[in-house]
């Protein structure tokens, strides 16, 4: 069983009563992974949260890759890649966003952090917790379609 944060990232979003529709299937350059409740969003999930940000940003010409979309990052790298988007808005390498305090704003924080993504990337170890984590997103999942089926309509 592997993971993808994508993927992860959808369902909490979809177990949260949004809209999600995944389109990055594709791998089409530059585009979202998915939109949820109309807002593109490119998820970047690294081993440290400077790779994180720099994967969104061209390797030759330096400018961000995802103009419009909010950019996914690991729950445990949010704040270090708020900090380093901002320098990157100071130097303008984030089109159409001049402001540094813009940085919070094209982030997202994802839901599970890294280190449980690197286990998930290899199936031979996923761990008992892993399982049980998603176990229990499930469960919660069947509970509030149950909890709603079962309330009294006023």
């Amino acid at each position: 069983m592997v993971f993808a944060a994508e993927d992860v990232n959808a369902q909490i979003a979809r177990w949260h009563g949004k809209k999600v529709e995944c389109v990055g299937r594709n791998n089409a350059p530059n585009g979202a992974d998915r939109i949820v409740s109309g807002q593109q969003i490119q998820t970047k999930y690294c081993q440290s949260a400077r790779n994180t940000v720099n994967s969104a940003f061209d390797s030759q010409s330096g400018l961000c890759r995802y103009d419009g979309m909010k950019l996914e990052v690991p729950k445990d790298q949010y704040d270090e890649c708020v900090r380093l988007m901002r320098e990157a808005i100071a130097q303008g390498k984030v089109s159409g966003v001049t402001n540094p305090d813009m940085a919070s704003g094209i982030g997202v924080k994802g839901h599970p952090p890294t280190r449980r993504f690197k286990r998930w990337q290899k199936p031979a170890t996923v761990s008992r917790s892993s399982l049980t984590y998603v176990h229990r997103l499930e469960i919660q999942e069947r509970s509030a379609k149950l909890y709603v089926l079962n309330s009294p309509i006023f």
